[in-house]
């Protein structure tokens, strides 16, 4: 039976959508968060790897493993400025400025791929930096820790760019879960290291937390993270990161009933302006299935 790419990909947006709710949630500073989510996924999936990809593993090439290395860098990268970002500023203004990674992937395939873009396109990004930038106006009121938020999270979307880039070309010769599950081990190894100059405290203790990052294990990375990963090798990484647009939505309405994080009136028109531009760009972006 062959499977909808673009189904997959809605199937992920929504796991994703779970994962500003389990940071929130969370009493651990960001980067343990960050470690012991990736570490539960590595552990979950090193039986299934063993089991099934153990061959396939100790066929890659040097070239296949520096390129997953480097995709799990950045992802590691990603995940610690995300879960930053949700320790300073609100789910809604994260969630928006961590999903504009579309726009700063089509400047990186028109500037360093030379891929041309369609007036249309153009306008939605100018349009969505606007929105970007009404969005965080909203956060200078909540002081410099909210700013500081925001800038982890755009910081967080330059990452993923870099890491759905190189998933796009890596994924036509590597299988999903041996590309998955060395992308998450680089990802959990550079987090560490991080952690080791930020010097956060990786001791945890309470039981609630440790289903936290089980949580976050299964939800948003499994079944968010890696169906994202699979549908690489048959749609480009722009379409992926659009798809995505959907979590700021759901994890913006759970925070409301939640954290009792009422979206301002700038936030609320800064949203509504980049997922309108985004949306436009989508439409505009032919993407093969």
């Amino acid at each position: 039976m062959k499977i909808n790419p673009k189904l997959v990909i809605l199937i992920g947006a929504l796991g994703v959508s779970t994962s500003p709710i389990l940071i929130k949630s969370s009493q651990s500073p960001a980067l343990t968060i960050a470690f012991y989510r990736m570490l539960t996924t590595v552990i979950l999936l090193t039986p299934f790897i063993l089991a099934k990809n153990l061959q396939e593993l100790k066929a890659l090439t040097k070239k296949h493993v520096f390129q997953i290395m480097i995709s799990g860098i950045f992802l590691g990268l990603h995940f610690s400025a995300w879960i930053l970002s949700l320790k300073f500023t609100t789910v809604a203004s994260a969630t928006v400025l961590v999903n504009t990674s579309p726009v700063m992937l089509l400047l990186i395939t028109y500037f360093i791929f030379k891929e041309k873009s369609s007036r249309t396109e153009v306008i939605a990004i100018l349009f969505a930096f606007l929105g970007s930038i009404i969005l965080t106006l909203g956060d200078f009121s909540g002081g410099s820790n909210a700013v500081l938020g925001d800038l982890y999270a755009v910081a967080g979307a330059a990452f993923i760019c870099v890491y759905l880039i190189i998933g796009n070309k890596v994924r036509q010769d590597v299988s999903m879960p041996s590309y998955t599950y060395l992308t998450y081990a680089f990802a959990m190894v550079t987090i560490f290291v991080t952690n080791l100059f930020v010097g956060q405290d990786m001791i945890v203790t309470a039981p609630r937390e440790y289903l936290l990052f089980l949580g976050m294990a299964i939800f948003p990375t499994l079944l968010g993270h890696s169906l994202f990963n699979w549908s690489l090798k048959y749609v480009n990484a722009t379409f992926v990161s659009m798809a995505i647009l959907t979590e700021p939505i759901i994890a913006s309405i759970f925070a409301i009933f939640l954290f009792t994080e009422i979206p301002t009136a700038t936030q609320i028109i800064g949203s509504i302006i980049i997922l309108s531009a985004l949306a436009v760009y989508n439409n505009a972006k032919k993407t093969p299935a």
